[in-house]
Parts: structure tokens; sequence; C-alpha cells
């Protein structure tokens, strides 16, 4: 009973642990416009955690926390960001948020922004953040223009 006692107290303490990359961060930088260089004013910069079952199947997640902040009249966000506690024995924070940052009328950094802009992971994009980056959102393009070969493919 002491056994199977510990192991629960045990696998309670490792469960609700923060992922020490995500303990208490501080997300921060400026948003602007990718061909004019100028602030994107109310561009929307949200973290989303996730957990997931300590035994599952691969890919299921439930909504753990997330944080939101609106950019500046300069472009500018700072956001303290953490996945915060997870209470549940049997399921586990998952060390990668999603991070996606938008505003009308522009791409939202989603997987295809991500690569063109030489992130692999939004790890990388996260470590980005803590060191202050500027994160240039490229303007959406009609059908038309899309037709016309005037942006890339997305």
């Amino acid at each position: 009973m002491s056994r199977c006692l510990m192991f629960v107290l045990v696998l309670l303490l490792v469960s609700t642990t923060p992922h020490p990359m995500y303990g208490a961060d501080i997300f921060q930088g400026r948003v602007v416009d990718e061909e004019t260089g100028q602030p994107l004013a109310g561009a929307v910069v949200t973290v989303v955690w996730f957990r997931s079952p300590i035994v599952g199947m691969e890919g299921t997640r439930d909504f753990q926390s997330a944080q939101e902040a609106v950019a500046d009249s300069d472009g500018k966000f700072y956001l303290p960001v953490s996945p915060g506690s997870n209470w549940n024995p049997f399921n586990y924070t998952r060390k990668e948020p999603e991070i996606v940052i938008y505003h009308p009328g522009y791409e939202p950094t989603w997987a295809g922004w991500m690569v063109r802009n030489k992130f692999s992971s939004t790890i990388d994009l996260a470590q980005a953040l803590k060191k202050g980056a500027t994160i240039k959102l490229p303007k959406l393009k009609t059908k038309v223009e899309d037709e016309r070969g005037n942006c890339q493919i997305r």
C-alpha cells in the first residue's frame, strides 16, 4: 500500500510541475508589416498550452491555459506567459505551446509562415519572443492576386 501511495505522490509531483522552459517567461517584441516595416497596432499575440494523457493515443490533447496581449501603437507587445498548474495526475502539460500572432488583413503565424521565417518549431519562435523579436506579417492577397502570381503559394 505504501509503495502505491508513494508512486501516486511522485506521479502527482511530476505531472504538476511546469515545464522549466515555460515556467514564468516574458514574450515581448514588435509586430510590423512585412513590406513597409510599419507597426501593426492592435495585432494580437496568443499563447495556448495543451495537456495530454500520460497513457493514451498519440495526438490527443485538451486545453490547459492561454494568455494574450494586444500590440500598442508602436506594434510592441509584452506578455507574461505560463502554462499554469496541472493538477490532474493522469496527464502532462505539453512543452510546446501554440503561438499565434495575427492582425486583420494579414497572414497569421501558422506553420507555413514559420517555415518561411526560419523557425523550425514553436520552441524556436518562443525563444525569439523571449529575446524581443520583430514579427513581420505579410498582407493577405486576394484570389486574383494569387492567380497573377503576386504572392507565394501558402
